[in-house]
């Protein structure tokens, strides 16, 4: 491989970019231009894609999404964003030794423009890079977390697989009066988001117009849709579902606190019979906290791996950022 650039990717250039995304074995959504429109409309924060070129081809990538906290500059987990990954273009060659050097030495060019401008670094990988190690060898740190998939190849085989608590809770509401219907209406998801964290006496950790602008976005690009679940026609439970040319993503999702009818087993069960006209995989979205996996699980017929790796610019950097999480811990 000829010396490498790594640039910021024009506007005039959005439409290969997001060829290059489709046909990369990594790439996502959360990779494309129309995810970086959402993530510019955050308030604190600017999202950028950079392109690392090899005699002016594009050979890999990837969303930056940076904003300054306390005094420090970092890149590090987007809202809403399961995935911020490098993203490789793939190789024509069978030969895997090859195919090792070429992105070992492409991660060495990301790492160096990285580490000049953010004092600390996070990235979720995409499950398909297995291999931290030339991030190691760079003094990443690297750390396995998990995400649930649900195989929408074959319906009948999926039902007899998902949870027999799933089915009955799926069957309990079709029982009764609960209807599915897509909508249009995202503050009617954004309630019952609110309402989520409410019960908990906690504020929720999305902005709310940030969501709505997400929706606005992705939906003009055909890339988004919400589903409800209606009794008396009131939404007791909604989700946003997304999608790339590879998968669907279960992305948000909220349901009144205290309803006890299954209408959101029903709902999400609509929503992959939805998904499997057009995709073979659902993403659900996470499977790394205790307490609210267990709806997931019981659809779920893959645990997924995928790595975070970490850096910070310098030791001391590090020391700082331990304090500051304490602090707003404490508050």
């Amino acid at each position: 491989m000829t010396e490498l650039e790594i640039r910021e990717v024009k506007e005039s250039e959005f439409q290969a970019w997001d060829k290059f995304i489709e046909d990369s074995g990594q790439g996502t959504l959360f990779s494309a231009s129309s995810w970086m429109e959402v993530l510019s409309s955050y308030p604190g924060g600017k999202s950028r894609l950079m392109g690392i070129f090899s005699s002016g081809q594009l050979v890999s990538g990837i969303l930056l999404y940076e904003r300054k906290k306390a005094f420090f500059r970092v890149m590090a987990y987007p809202p809403l964003t399961p995935f911020t990954t490098p993203v490789f273009k793939d190789s024509q060659t069978s030969r895997f030794s090859k195919i090792e050097s070429s992105q070992k030495k492409i991660i060495q060019c990301l790492d160096s423009y990285l580490r000049k401008n953010y004092s600390y670094i996070a990235m979720q990988l995409a499950p398909s890079i297995r291999d931290t190690r030339p991030f190691s060898w760079l003094g990443w740190r690297a750390s396995v977390h998990y995400t649930y998939e649900v195989d929408l190849s074959n319906m009948a085989e999926l039902w007899k697989k998902i949870d027999k608590d799933a089915k009955y809770e799926i069957n309990k509401a079709k029982g009764s009066d609960i209807k599915i219907a897509e909508g249009e209406d995202i503050d009617k998801l954004l309630a019952l988001y609110e309402k989520t964290f409410l019960k908990q006496n906690a504020k929720p950790p999305l902005n709310k117009g940030f969501i709505r602008k997400a929706f606005k976005i992705l939906k003009v690009k055909n890339k988004c849709r919400l589903y409800f679940a209606t009794e008396k026609n009131n939404e007791i439970s909604g989700a946003m579902v997304v999608w790339d040319n590879k998968r669907a993503y279960y992305l948000l999702a909220a349901s009144e606190p205290d309803t006890k009818t299954g209408a959101n087993y029903l709902l999400l069960w609509h929503i992959i019979e939805d998904m499997s006209k057009k995709f073979s995989s659902m993403d659900l979205v996470g499977a790394n906290i205790p307490n609210i996996i267990k709806f997931k699980r019981e659809f779920a017929t893959d645990l997924v791996h995928y790595f975070v790796v970490e850096k910070y610019s310098s030791f001391f950097v590090k020391i700082i950022e331990k304090i500051y999480r304490k602090l707003r811990r404490a508050q």
